[in-house]
């Protein structure tokens, strides 16, 4: 009695081809949002592609960064392919931005994309590490993490630049707050709206195929944090 399938596949490396292909041919049209990597040729994905994410970033470090910065990066899980792809944005950007002053101190992988592994690995950084100028973790959690083991620590995380992705409640308190520096928002409102423009397109037959929409990042700094903050409380993100 649908014929509509809005989605988010946890594992984007799982193969649902043919199960959409066969929906699809049952007049199931399917998008896929947070994802823009669709290839089984009748879905739709919308969503936000990481090495735009990680270049966005990389662009307001580039500067924001003091000259000859000295900067730690925090990957996710070894392998990670959006993990990888939003290092190697960054490091793009801050080349592109002619910020080649900035010293990578050093880039490792973390368990995965938590806070509490990111603790680990910062407090492992600070027995090595005693002067650095910022930190750049692949998602606010991770950031955030590694902000609480400096401020543990001691460190005034005031006075270090903090980075990261997707502009979640935790990242927009901690810009409110003044210990995360920039984080870059991942819209999902903006995400479901086009969701459902895509599968409007498909059913009345406009779209015979599919279609990838890919959006472009939100920067969040002090300037506009309590705009994102709104939205986030409106859509009862936060309260």
């Amino acid at each position: 009695g649908y014929n509509g399938l809005i989605m988010d596949k946890p594992d984007h490396d799982q193969n649902t081809d043919e199960l959409l292909k066969e929906a699809h041919d049952a007049g199931v049209y399917t998008v896929l949002v947070n994802n823009t990597e669709v290839d089984d040729g009748v879905s739709c994905g919308v969503g936000l592609d990481n090495y735009p994410l990680g270049y966005t970033i990389g662009t307001v470090a580039a500067e924001k960064l003091p000259e000859n910065a000295k900067i730690l990066i925090l990957k996710a899980t070894a392998g990670n392919q959006g993990s990888e792809d939003r290092y190697s944005g960054f490091v793009d950007a801050l080349a592109d931005e002619k910020r080649d002053d900035v010293e990578i101190l050093d880039s490792r992988n973390s368990d995965n994309w938590s806070k509490e592994a990111a603790m680990s690995e910062m407090e492992d950084w600070l027995q090595v590490y005693t002067e650095f100028d910022a930190v750049y973790a692949m998602c606010d959690d991770m950031t955030c993490g590694c902000i609480e083991a400096c401020e543990a620590a001691g460190l005034d995380v005031q006075t270090i630049q903090f980075y990261g992705i997707d502009g979640l409640a935790n990242g927009c308190t901690a810009v409110k707050a003044g210990t995360m520096t920039a984080t870059v928002l991942q819209n999902a409102t903006e995400m479901g709206e086009e969701a459902v423009n895509l599968w409007e397109q498909m059913q009345s037959g406009e779209l015979t195929e599919g279609k990838i929409s890919a959006l472009e990042p939100t920067i969040i700094t002090s300037d506009n944090v309590d705009e994102i903050i709104a939205m986030h409380e409106e859509n009862g993100m936060m309260k």
